[in-house]
């Protein structure tokens, strides 16, 4: 495919939506162990902060919109609704503290789109626990390959790119769920193109996780009314006029043979999806590990503080632009308060965000002498380097450096223990009642051992009064 002034000419004897299909036709049993193994982990990941994200206000919100759509899946901390409501609300609940997985591939969160998608679907027919695992991975898969065409044009244009590529994920494991053919599959993805939305001006605020829930909700439906034989153009990904989702919502496009071999690796495996150690914008984790590693090797005390440097990409200072956040949402795409909470409480858990902290003078008075530095890197440099210095009132000056994060796949990944701690994090957090031996034997053990992903969606279900 070319490029040729602002318009593709579709030089290939099929569409990216046709290639796309044939790419996602394997199943559980084309899948190495570790495939299996990491889509385990991100499904119970994504399902473990749902239940503190279901303890929020904007869960609140969302759990009260969807309970007059009466239906068979479930709604975390809320009982049951129909299909495309509960992927709705879980969607939006899974990424509301920003404590999902991540793609720095893709530069989305791919797992609270797809994992809601897949078991809204797979509780209504009563899907395996194999189906639900080759339909997660096959929604991964479909992100990965429409992100390598779209580049990082699309997400500097200011597109939310968890909303508008993440759809294409949710309609890919929705149709694996549903058996979809490769025709009703293609149907899937082309109307799923037309439902691709969000905007990065939403950012820490409600409408943010809403991005991931609407694109679950879309991808729900696509792959519903594809199977009843609605159609959508083949072509809507790569129109030749110009009206396709590339020649709309993208920059520089990169539709090769490469991008959409059928042979090319797992995204799930190479280059991999993140775990996150910290419920808020992973262009923080970097920043945040040099700050406590630094405070805690040092043991520096907030009154000891004259002045802290947070030298940073560019990039990512331009989204974290919340210098004095005025709430919760907010406050995870702030440098200042998260480096002002890092310093005083040497901790960054969902405890650490809070309204109390907030509004608190020693964080304010810390956060006033946090001073942004950016610096320039390229769209494909890594890993990106953060370092911090903070000086002292004694004159010293404490320096640290970090490239790469904790929980990145190349540089600090999760172990079993991290994900049983951060479960047992989110489940304190929501004061909930669940069967934490259940959720680790169920998703995280034995899933593609079960006959019935509704012997695992049950332990979900328990309401959950919010609580911010």
């Amino acid at each position: 495919m070319a490029r040729r002034t602002g318009r593709w000419v579709n030089i290939m004897p099929e569409s990216v939506i046709d290639r796309l299909s044939d790419i996602l036709a394997k199943g559980f049993d084309d899948m190495p162990g570790e495939a299996i193994v990491l889509a385990k982990e991100h499904i119970f990941d994504t399902l473990a902060v749902g239940v503190a994200g279901a303890a929020t206000e904007a869960g609140r919100i969302m759990i009260d919109y969807v309970q007059d759509c009466a239906g068979s899946s479930i709604v975390i901390g809320a009982g049951r609704a129909a299909p495309q409501s509960a992927a709705l609300a879980n969607g939006t609940i899974c990424h509301v503290h920003d404590y999902d997985d991540d793609s720095l591939n893709t530069v989305t969160h791919p797992s609270p789109v797809v994992v809601p998608a897949v078991l809204a679907l797979a509780e209504q027919a009563g899907s395996s626990g194999r189906a639900v695992i080759a339909a997660y991975v096959a929604g991964v898969q479909a992100i990965g390959v429409v992100s390598d065409i779209v580049n990082l044009g699309h997400y500097s244009r200011g597109w939310h790119a968890t909303g508008t590529l993440g759809v294409f994920g949710a309609a890919a494991g929705a149709a694996s769920i549903l058996g979809l053919d490769r025709s009703r599959t293609r149907n899937a993805l082309a109307i799923a193109a037309s439902c691709a939305s969000g905007l990065q001006s939403n950012f820490g605020t409600m409408t943010k996780p809403l991005h991931a829930g609407h694109a679950a909700q879309s991808g729900v439906m696509a792959a519903q009314l594809a199977a009843r034989g609605f159609t959508g153009n083949r072509d809507a990904f790569d129109d030749a006029r110009g009206n396709g989702f590339m020649g709309l919502y993208c920059g520089d496009v990169n539709a090769t043979e490469a991008a959409l071999d059928a042979g090319r690796p797992l995204e799930i495996l190479t280059p991999g999806v993140n775990f996150k150690y910290y419920p808020n914008c992973s262009g923080l984790h970097s920043i945040l590990d040099c700050a406590l590693a630094a405070v805690t090797l040092n043991d520096v005390r907030p009154d000891q503080v004259a002045r802290v440097e947070a030298i940073m990409p560019r990039q990512h200072l331009g989204l974290l632009h919340y210098e004095a956040p005025v709430n919760l949402l907010q406050a995870r795409f702030s440098v200042e308060f998260s480096l002002a909470s890092a310093i005083a409480f040497r901790s960054c858990g969902l405890d650490d965000i809070t309204e109390s902290r907030l509004v608190s003078d020693e964080i304010r008075s810390l956060s006033a002498k946090v001073e942004r530095v950016p610096y320039d890197v390229s769209d494909k440099q890594w890993p990106i380097e953060s370092s911090i210095r903070i000086h002292l009132n004694d004159g010293r000056v404490i320096e640290n450096s970090s490239k790469g994060y904790r929980g990145h796949v190349d540089y600090h990944p999760f172990s079993r223990n991290h994900h049983i701690e951060k479960l047992r994090e989110c489940i304190r957090y929501a004061g909930r009642p669940i069967d934490e031996a259940g959720m680790i034997s169920l998703f995280l053990d034995r899933l593609e051992d079960l006959p019935d992903i509704r012997e695992a969606t049950t332990l979900l279900a328990a309401r959950t009064t919010a609580k911010s």
